[in-house]
């Protein structure tokens, strides 16, 4: 990658929903905690999923399988949305903005490396039925990360994931991805979020005040990165409102030209780290 002349913008929504569906009906029962709406699928692609529509393609981002099988039965054209927009990221960047994900929302970690390879292939497998291609990036649930998942990962074909910065010992310079060497002579990309950034947008003050989020990722120097994290459940449901800042973040970004709002170009030129 080379070094832009702007600085660079990723903002990443992990989007996931862990299966609500009645194993006698396979249909989500009602959920009076999630009125007025019949459960809280339903609710959640109301407050979220639906609205954020229009910003997909300019997103970073993950659905888990059990998600996007829920949507592509239940809410068709919010799915259709989701696989229009990483189509459309494809022909204007080259690449796509979808990450892969594991089947299972597992804490890698936990599992033994059978189980690892099993969970991965199987989310590859997913994504690659639903895009219509590899992926380059995998998301870790939680951040949750040892060296054997990552060397899962590589020998998978997979070239980055994303951590936070307390699980590296030394976040890597203006935001840039770094290379873990792994055995075998295998190695992988890494990015690493903005933690502070990410909290504000998250939890913070950040998160509906678009006049401020705006001008803090305008501020990110030529040559640098800017990398944001959080669930996508962010954006309207956890946050009322928080769907429209992020609307508005991307506009007044894409308008004013100061930073560049996309995932860079792989294969990245980054420095290595044991």
């Amino acid at each position: 990658m080379t070094s832009p002349q702007r600085g660079l913008v990723i903002i990443h929504g992990h989007f996931y929903q862990p299966p609500r569906e009645n194993p006698w009906t396979g249909q989500v029962d009602a959920e009076l905690s999630a009125a007025p709406d019949h459960d809280w699928n339903a609710r959640i692609t109301r407050e979220s999923y639906r609205p954020l529509a229009r910003v997909y393609e300019f997103l970073s981002f993950d659905f888990g399988p059990t998600l996007l099988d829920w949507l592509e039965r239940e809410a068709r054209d919010v799915y259709d949305a989701v696989i229009r927009a990483d189509h459309a990221s494809v022909q204007r960047l080259g690449h796509g903005n979808a990450l892969a994900m594991p089947y299972h929302h597992i804490i890698l970690p936990l599992a033994t490396r059978r189980d690892k390879e099993t969970e991965v292939r199987w989310g590859i497998t997913d994504f690659k039925r639903r895009f219509g291609r590899d992926p380059a990036g995998f998301w870790l649930p939680e951040t949750a990360v040892d060296r054997e998942t990552l060397d899962v990962l590589a020998a998978l074909g997979l070239q980055f994931t994303v951590l936070a910065p307390h699980q590296v010992s030394k976040p890597p310079a203006r935001g840039l991805p770094a290379r873990i060497e792994l055995s075998g002579g295998r190695s992988i990309a890494v990015f690493v979020y903005d933690g502070v950034l990410s909290h504000d947008v998250a939890f913070g003050p950040l998160t509906t005040d678009a006049d401020r989020l705006t001008e803090t990722l305008e501020r990110t120097p030529p040559g640098a990165l800017a990398s944001i994290a959080v669930d996508g459940e962010t954006f309207g449901h956890h946050h009322k409102g928080a769907d429209q800042t992020l609307a508005t973040v991307i506009h007044r970004l894409q308008r004013s030209g100061k930073t560049e709002t996309s995932r860079p170009r792989w294969p990245p030129t980054h420095p290595r780290r044991r």
